[in-house]
């Protein structure tokens, strides 16, 4: 099985605490103090919002 994404973990780690301040906090659980489960779809589509601002800037 091929990765989904290929990102770096300090990448994830502040792609993460971004969308836990946006409307896409909805797409991380944490069940645990150790334990993180994200949404691939969610990330996704929060990589899709980034890049759609990034464009709109250029």
């Amino acid at each position: 099985m091929a990765p989904l994404f290929d990102v770096p973990i300090k990448t994830l780690n502040n792609d993460l605490t971004e969308m836990r301040r946006t409307e896409f906090n909805v797409y991380i659980l944490r069940p645990s103090h150790k334990r993180v489960y994200i949404n691939v779809q969610g990330y996704k589509s929060f990589l899709e919002y980034k890049q759609k601002i990034r464009e709109s800037t250029i």
